[in-house]
């Protein structure tokens, strides 16, 4: 799996968790609605780290608990050197 699809699932998991939705965490972010549309598709493919950040940030989660999932193990990730 590419690391923008785990980050898209895990995010998806922590609002189900937290009971909010996309478009409360789009508001509290900042981040732009296309932006949003582009993660969630899985059209970006180069998601800058600032843009994870806020969006962890607003999930009231730390960075290594974010990442402290299955997803982002290595021997589940796709990535090029």
């Amino acid at each position: 799996m590419v690391l923008n699809k785990a980050f898209a699932l895990r995010v998806n998991r922590m609002l189900e968790e937290k009971k909010m939705s996309k478009y409360k965490l789009e508001k509290i972010t900042g981040i732009s609605h296309g932006t949003f549309r582009n993660i969630f598709s899985e059209v970006n493919k180069d998601l800058k780290f600032s843009t994870m950040a806020k969006i962890i940030h607003a999930l009231d989660m730390t960075i290594p608990e974010f990442f402290n999932d299955k997803l982002f193990d290595f021997a589940n990730l796709e990535y090029e050197y």
